[in-house]
């Protein structure tokens, strides 16, 4: 009996041993090291799976003659440790791993390792796939396609949770970023990453010293945002220099930049590229193509297409076809930034369109839009809408535009009109339309009165912003000034401002003559309200001569400190003292 207990125990400590002895399985093949396993699936065909059940180190390259190597987690302490100055390489090869900590021995910058140095990554690999796995120190993307699903990123020091660096296509999907920063897409010299995606991922944890949003690019052709969860730190950047030059938002939007220099470019429906020429690849019947710099490309833009320069220049972009019926679901336009839809040669229309405005109270402001808008009761109880009627020049000390309540029931797109506020909260307009048309950004309207003496009121409607510099026709012309009259554009070397905003309009005087056209300036161009004895900037005299200098302006519109005699504008009228 004694000598089967001894035996019994013998063959307890044997299994024992045997049991401990398992760091890797092949198959039903146990492995006591991982570097065994490693060996033996270099001579293995097909698709391999290493099954790892304890901490492991990887300090070469995986190679072999294998189409595929997966590594499973099966045990809650296992764990890839790259122990190796620089990076390891998968040449040619599909990499997987799953249920696994992914650990990096904490290298500097080294050369042009970088981050590839200090993170948990492949190099020069066709595809990796990562599941359910846990980045103890970060991790990186260099190479191939690469997908990250319910994955946790953690740092325990300054740096980005994952680092896309070099010709690489990313997927994070249903992961967590644990800790200080999340996704840097860099590149330098010739590497450029390609395309990210996001979605349903976690950012919620960033924050403490960084400043840094979610997701940072300097470099890429593609940012998809999809379902994610963001902190206070934002949602994206665009990053030319590792400064942050963009403006990080604060949900799944479309990302938006500032001095980028070509680091990004161009959105077509949300979705972030680097060039007109790729955007024009995606576009479709429908598509919003927004630019994000100045583009010098020639490119033609597919049928249906639509640009939205955005305030940027593109000469070279040009559109196949017009666009008709039903293509926006919904359109925000925000007043002042440029609208021009190239593609756009005659009409959409938009299931919901939001125009947003700030007003100067209780005075005239230019009104010029490229969708008719409805004047119901509601819109009435807010705001005064005046048509244009007559222009009278008299002499350069009397010259002004007779206008007068509009009475209709629409207000017509591409046409000059003046909006007054009735009471400073409804300076902050926004005006929502359903089912609206949206009609080609006409820029010129005809002239609106042809006087018997032979002057000429001409006006003239921009959807973009417009300088008196670059003509000195316009800086001879009026605009309404924020004062509520018309005054001089100017060429912005002196007090005027010397530009004209987007969604405005001018107007010029022309005098017809034997020579043709010549343009006319006048000391002031005021407007009077039709039928109104005490209209809103007629000459008024003033009382014992005082003149209150706080809004007081000569009739170049310049602001008056001491007053002396001559005619004035205080106020929106004319005062002679």
């Amino acid at each position: 009996m004694r000598l089967k207990r001894i035996i019994y125990s013998l063959i307890v400590m044997l299994c024992c041993i045997t049991a401990n002895a398992q760091v890797a399985k092949i198959g039903e093949t146990n492995y006591d090291t991982f570097q065994a396993a490693i060996d033996a699936a270099k001579y293995m065909t097909g698709d391999v799976t290493v099954e790892l059940y304890e901490k492991v180190t990887l300090n070469s390259s995986i190679s072999g003659d294998f189409s595929s190597i997966g590594f499973v987690g099966k045990d809650t302490d296992a764990e890839i440790y790259l122990e190796v100055q620089g990076y390891i390489t998968a040449p040619g090869k599909k990499v997987s791993f799953t249920d696994l900590t992914l650990s990096k021995s904490q290298g500097g910058f080294m050369t042009n390792a970088g981050f590839m140095n200090v993170a948990f990554g492949l190099y020069d690999v066709v595809e990796v796939a990562y599941t359910k796995c846990f980045f103890a120190n970060g991790a990186y993307a260099s190479s191939g396609k690469v997908t990250y699903t319910e994955c946790t990123f953690k740092r325990s020091w300054d740096k980005y949770g994952l680092w896309a660096y070099g010709n690489v296509n990313i997927t994070v999907d249903g992961c967590t970023f644990d800790d200080y920063r999340g996704i840097k897409m860099y590149a330098e010299g010739k590497a450029k990453t390609t395309d990210l995606t996001v979605r349903n991922t976690d950012f919620s944890a960033l924050g403490g010293n960084s400043s840094k949003p979610a997701i940072v690019l300097t470099y890429g052709k593609s940012v998809t945002l999809e379902g994610n969860t963001y902190s206070d730190t934002g949602t994206f950047e665009l990053d030319k220099d590792g400064d942050p030059n963009g403006t990080p938002v604060t949900s799944d939007v479309p990302p938006t930049c500032v001095n980028d220099n070509g680091a990004c470019g161009v959105l077509v429906d949300g979705k972030i590229y680097t060039t007109v020429a790729q955007a024009a690849e995606v576009a479709k019947e429908g598509s919003i193509v927004t630019l994000l710099h100045d583009s010098q490309e020639t490119v033609e833009l597919p049928e249906g297409a639509m640009l939205d320069r955005n305030g940027y220049t593109a000469e070279g972009v040009s559109c196949s076809q017009a666009i008709y019926g039903d293509n926006i679901a919904e359109y925000t336009i925000v007043d002042g930034t440029d609208f021009d839809f190239l593609c756009k040669k005659e009409f959409t229309t938009v299931g919901t369109l939001t125009y947003t405005r700030t007003l100067a109270s209780d005075k005239f402001n230019a009104l010029f839009v490229p969708f008719n808008i409805p004047l119901t009761d509601e819109l009435l109880a807010d705001y005064e809408f005046f048509i244009f009627q007559q222009g009278y020049y008299e002499s350069e000390e009397n010259c002004y535009i007779e206008v007068a309540s509009a009475s209709e029931d629409v207000l017509e797109a591409n046409t000059p009109y003046l909006i007054r506020p009735k009471s400073e909260e409804a300076k902050q307009m926004e005006l929502v339309i359903e089912n609206a048309t949206l009609y080609a950004s006409t820029t010129e309207i005809a002239p609106q009165s042809i006087l018997a003496d032979g002057y000429d009121f001409t006006i003239t409607g921009t959807y973009s912003e417009l300088s008196g510099a670059d003509n000195a026709e316009l800086a001879e012309s009026y605009g309404i000034s924020v004062n509520g009259y018309f005054a001089k554009i100017g060429n912005g070397t002196e007090e005027n401002t010397g530009t004209l905003g987007a969604f405005r309009y001018y107007v010029q005087i022309k005098e017809n003559n034997e020579g043709g056209e010549s343009l006319k300036t006048a000391r002031s161009l005021s407007i009077r309200i039709s039928g109104e004895s005490n209209d809103a900037t007629g000459i008024v005299e003033t009382e014992n001569g005082n003149v209150k200098t706080e809004n007081c302006y000569d009739l170049s519109g310049r602001r008056v400190q001491n007053v002396q005699k001559g005619i004035f504008i205080v106020n929106g009228k004319k005062v002679v003292k």
